[in-house]
């Protein structure tokens, strides 16, 4: 799985102004299969982690757990940043 570099720069910045840049993570590389991939291979883009542990919530557990719960505050947040990098990406240069 490998991010489109100018994609990855659009999403980095958009995560930077919704959760603030102190809350933005940058992988260089993330191992594992994932079928995202595969699109990348057709389009340029890039994939993001949006994070929902939340142990107030009981929000703690892996995402393959059967214990799995999502803190639905973070909906919000992953819905703002989709918003934000569409609206950033077709204002680029691509």
């Amino acid at each position: 799985m490998i991010n489109d570099a100018k994609c990855s720069a659009i999403a980095e910045n958009a995560s930077s102004e919704i959760v603030g840049k102190n809350n933005v993570i940058k992988f260089e590389k993330v191992t594992g299969s994932e079928d995202f991939s595969f699109y990348l291979e057709k389009a340029s883009g890039a994939l993001a982690f949006v994070g929902c542990r939340n142990e107030e919530k009981c929000a703690c557990f892996s995402l393959h757990s059967g214990n799995f719960n999502i803190d639905k505050d973070v909906l919000e947040i992953g819905t703002k940043l989709y918003v934000k990098y569409a609206l950033d990406y077709l204002t680029s240069d691509k």
